[in-house]
Order: C-alpha cells, then sequence, then structure tokens
C-alpha cells in the first residue's frame, strides 16, 4: 500500500520544483491525505473549425443514444466515442433572429456569445460584407463567462490558440470568436513559437529566445525527477509514470519546435534564420502549426497553466485553399485547386461536394489528433480528457445557404463526470444558448440564461449528471 507524501517532503519536492514554469502533473503522492479523493480540477475547451457541411448526413450521427454511427466527414473522432456526445437539432436561435452582415460573421459573432451586435461599417471589406456591414459580439462568450469563474487562480485564465486566424482580415468579426466582453474580441496566438515563450520561457530569456530557457527547464526537470524517485520509497509507481510522461510531453513539443528551425539563439524578430515552419502564416505551413498548437494546449492544460483554452483553425468564411488534403481515396475529387469558402458555395456539384468532404474529414482528423492527446494524460484515475469539457463547434451548419439550423454540437469529455458521454442526443430546433447554460451548469457556474434574452433556459435535458 502506497502513502501520500509527509509534508516535510512534500516541501522539499516542490521547492526543487519551485523553479520551473511550466507545472507538475496530477500526483498522488503530493496530494494531502484529506484530500486523496479529490480529482483534478475540470478544464473547459473549445475547437473550432470553419465553413460547417455542405451534407449533414455525412457529419452528424445517425441513430439514437448509444447506437450512434457517424459518417465519413466526422468519423476520424469515432475511436473516442465512449468519451463523445453529440447533439444534433440545436439551432442558433439568437443569429436567425435578425442580424444583418455577412452570413459568415453573425454566424461566428453569436456561436460563443448568443447575443446580437450594433452594426460598425468601419468594418467593412474589400470582399465578404463589403455591402453588408456586421459589427463584434455584443457579449461575453460563454469560454470566457467560464474562465471569469474558475480560472481566476490560474496562471492564465484563459489561452486561445489560434491557426492561420488572422492572416485575411486581422482583427475582424470573421476571426474572432472569444470575447471578453462587448465589443471586446481576445485575439488568439498564431504562432506556436511567441505562444510557447510566454507559457514556458524563463523570465529572464530574452523575448523569442529559446535556448536558454529550454536548457533551464530541462536541468530542472530532470532534478526534479531524481529528487522524485528519490524522496520515499513508498511514492506509486503510477506518480512516476505520471511525471516521466509530464517530462516527455514538455520535450516533444520542445523537439517539434526545434525541428522548424527555431532552436538555438534565434529572435522572432529576425527573419534570418528562421525556417518556413517558423513562418506560422505561410500557408503551407498550417497543418505543421496546427499540429503545434494542439500539442501546446493540450500542454497548457496538463501543466495546470490554465483551465479555459481554445484551438481556433482558420477563421469564418475561411479561403484557405487546402491542397494538401489527400483525395486519393475519393474519385470525383480531383485536385482541390479552389478556397474552402468557394468550394462550399458549390454545394449539389458532385465534385465540389466530395471536396467539402474529404475537407471536413481532414479537420476532424485535426481534432481527433487533440482529443487523443488529452485522453493520453494520465490524472490519477482518469486522463486530461475525462476531466474536461471539449466543445467541437462551426459558425454555421449547413455550408451553401448560411444555415444556423442543427448546428455542429459534439463534446468530447465529462468535465470530471458531470456529462453523460457515449450517446447521440436529438433535440428539436432548441436554442444553442441553452447549450451554453450546460456548459456553465458543467462547469460549476450557476446559470439558468445566457446571451440574449427569449430563447428559454437551461440547461439542455439528459447531458448533466
Amino acid at each position: 500500500m502506497t502513502h501520500p507524501l509527509s509534508s516535510t517532503t512534500r516541501r522539499r519536492f516542490l521547492k526543487a520544483a519551485g523553479g520551473i514554469a511550466v507545472g507538475l502533473p496530477f500526483l498522488e503522492a503530493l496530494t494531502p491525505r484529506n484530500a486523496r479523493a479529490a480529482t483534478p480540477e475540470s478544464r473547459f475547451i473549445v475547437i473550432y473549425t470553419p465553413n460547417g457541411s455542405n451534407n449533414l448526413a455525412l457529419f452528424q450521427p445517425q441513430g439514437l443514444g448509444a447506437n450512434f454511427t457517424l459518417g465519413t466527414e466526422s468519423e476520424p473522432v469515432l475511436p473516442y466515442k465512449s468519451k463523445l456526445l453529440a447533439l444534433t437539432g440545436v439551432d442558433m436561435q439568437s443569429a436567425t433572429a435578425g442580424d444583418v452582415g455577412d452570413q459568415h460573421a453573425v454566424g461566428m459573432g453569436h456561436m460563443l456569445t448568443a447575443r446580437s451586435y450594433p452594426v460598425d461599417p468601419t468594418l467593412a471589406t474589400a470582399e465578404g460584407d463589403k455591402d453588408y456591414p456586421v459589427g463584434f459580439a455584443n457579449g461575453i462568450s460563454v469560454d470566457q463567462e467560464i474562465a471569469n469563474a474558475i480560472g481566476v487562480n490560474s496562471r492564465y485564465k484563459s489561452l486561445q490558440f489560434g491557426v492561420q486566424t488572422s492572416v485575411r482580415y486581422g482583427n475582424h468579426p470573421f476571426s474572432r470568436m472569444n470575447y471578453a466582453g462587448p465589443a471586446q474580441p481576445v485575439s488568439p496566438e498564431d504562432s506556436p513559437l511567441a505562444a510557447y515563450n510566454r507559457l514556458f520561457s524563463s523570465v529572464s530569456t530574452p523575448p523569442g529566445m529559446l535556448d536558454a530557457g529550454l536548457a533551464r527547464r530541462r536541468s530542472v526537470l530532470d532534478y526534479v525527477l531524481k529528487e522524485f524517485e528519490a524522496v520515499n520509497s513508498s511514492v506509486p509507481a503510477a506518480d512516476k509514470v505520471r511525471l516521466d510522461q509530464h517530462l516527455s510531453m514538455i520535450r516533444e513539443v520542445e523537439r517539434g519546435l526545434q525541428a522548424g528551425g527555431v532552436g538555438g539563439p534565434v529572435s522572432c524578430d529576425q527573419a534570418a534564420g528562421i525556417t518556413p515552419i517558423a513562418d506560422h502564416n505561410l500557408h503551407a505551413n498550417f497543418p505543421a502549426v496546427a499540429k503545434q498548437q494542439a500539442d501546446l494546449l493540450v500542454l497548457a492544460l496538463a501543466c495546470g497553466l490554465t483551465r479555459v483554452a481554445s484551438l481556433q483553425y482558420s477563421y469564418a468564411r475561411s479561403l484557405e485553399r487546402l491542397e494538401w488534403v489527400s483525395t486519393q481515396s475519393c474519385a470525383p475529387c480531383g485536385t482541390i485547386t479552389e478556397d474552402h469558402h468557394s468550394i462550399s458555395h458549390q454545394g449539389g456539384d458532385a465534385k465540389s461536394d466530395a471536396q467539402m468532404a474529404v475537407i471536413n474529414r481532414w479537420y476532424a482528423e485535426q481534432v481527433a489528433y487533440l482529443v487523443g492527446r488529452l485522453d493520453a494524460v494520465n490524472e490519477g484515475s482518469a486522463t486530461l480528457l475525462d476531466n474536461s469539457l471539449a466543445f467541437w463547434c462551426s459558425e454555421i451548419s449547413y455550408a451553401s445557404n448560411h444555415s444556423y439550423t442543427d448546428i455542429r454540437a459534439f463534446l468530447f469529455g465529462t468535465a470530471g463526470g458531470k456529462i453523460k458521454t457515449g450517446q447521440h442526443l436529438a433535440f428539436e430546433g432548441v436554442a444553442h444558448n441553452l447549450l451554453h447554460v450546460t456548459f456553465l451548469n458543467a462547469m460549476g457556474v450557476p446559470a439558468t440564461s445566457f446571451g440574449d434574452s427569449g430563447f428559454g433556459n437551461g440547461p439542455l435535458p439528459g447531458i448533466l449528471v
């Protein structure tokens, strides 16, 4: 039988780790004896992929309860079926109620805030919403509402990771989904290097300089691991595994960044010496940046740096040309030569619909990668995914006509046992405001309404334990 470390030994170990800026994983031996039954704190995650779908039957679940299947567009997440709650019949009714403007921007603004907005003519662009003025959302987003309640004791109240979100429009309703308040968009960090430096670099390391910080953390982690193995022979073997896993995660991210040419004394402000992967806005680097950002998000949560995070792939009305998506098994697809948004507006054309399906499947593969990484982190009797609630969403449901009915609503994880997963629940025209109330309640925030009034009160039935 194993026991938690004594208070003296615990202090010794934590002192050894005190200089490290990456936190520690959940360790049973460091948990006070009177709190051994406690579980790690729950986390909330938003995952966004753009432009909806042109064949909901290929994306949305078929079959009810536990007997559901997924179509080819969302099939990559099927390995996590037991930890997935798929919802259909949820409508973005606050958007349907009347905001004007480019419908992608409208959906993006309502997606997490469920609030209408005042039109701002200065936000008109040369394309997209030129003839349809839009505005920034008129209220806080649900992730920030949760962060204000549960993130105050974290090093970062929330973290926003992005993959080329600002390359086209900059700070614009097309490219912002997180809001601290009315017309207060929170910009995601699109650079993995900048995100890494913000999270993990030593304060004594000059901005953009990784080598000194990496070397210091590596030596500190090695020392902490040795201290952990030495402090007490009764330390659970599982804790040793968790700490070693934690160390491996950090080094894996470091190797990924260094493989992109950012190892060594290279400044982010200097163009010379930075290889293409370090150029986070280079179109061809989109897949590599996506992987690095997913790794960083998982690491930030596992290290306890934050409890609320988001990962935004591209932007609403995404004009990315995803030529890297494999079409080998798709006879009608041919070669992808048009941008994602243009393809999405050719609904009914066999080639375009087939291309839209493989693009959505590629994005589902990225989501599956992130979910798998979350599920690989051991936190005692559960995984980081089990202790999280991750919401996969998009700004529209049916792409060709910009529908806001039957929006994308895939939930992963149980938020520490508060969500019933492994099922598909079919609703009939319920407002997505109620879904956000469900999120708030699952994260311990008492609420019955969220966003614009007039769409009913939550939470949605059948979801919370």
